[in-house]
């Protein structure tokens, strides 16, 4: 899965209705928006169903766009699951540079993580990778 991160330096300015907006008028759905602000700075992570078409639609509009792919991991929805991936990539030095919970369906969840060891981090998930 990838996602899309918009570094926003302006969190004055209506960054989400904006993007919504110009995603909606070229018919992408979002499948996943997660948006953080901090001082006078924002980031908003997305995963949209036409990922090229998305891209460069905000880099056309001059947002500052990094693009990422994410791992995508079924895990056990229960306390303890997410500390326990932490540790299995810490012991194989692999640094997590985002981990987000996309879906819960008990008894699972699914979790998008960016790494920056991926192929490493795919041989040590084997079965619990959902893509």
């Amino acid at each position: 899965m990838k996602q899309i991160t918009i570094i926003v330096r302006d969190t004055h300015k209506p960054v989400i209705a904006d993007v919504s907006q110009r995603l909606s008028d070229a018919n992408i759905n979002i499948e996943s928006i997660d948006a953080d602000e901090f001082e006078n700075s924002g980031i908003i992570h997305l995963e949209v169903d036409k990922y090229d078409e998305a891209l460069e639609i905000l880099r056309s509009a001059n947002y500052q766009t990094v693009t990422e792919d994410s791992l995508v991991v079924r895990l056990e929805d229960k306390p303890g699951s997410l500390a326990k991936l932490a540790m299995k990539f810490k012991d194989a030095a692999i640094d997590i540079r985002s981990m987000r919970i996309v879906k819960r369906e008990e008894p699972f969840c699914i979790v998008a993580i960016v790494v920056d060891k991926p192929d490493t981090a795919r041989e040590l998930l084997g079965e619990a990778m959902v893509a």
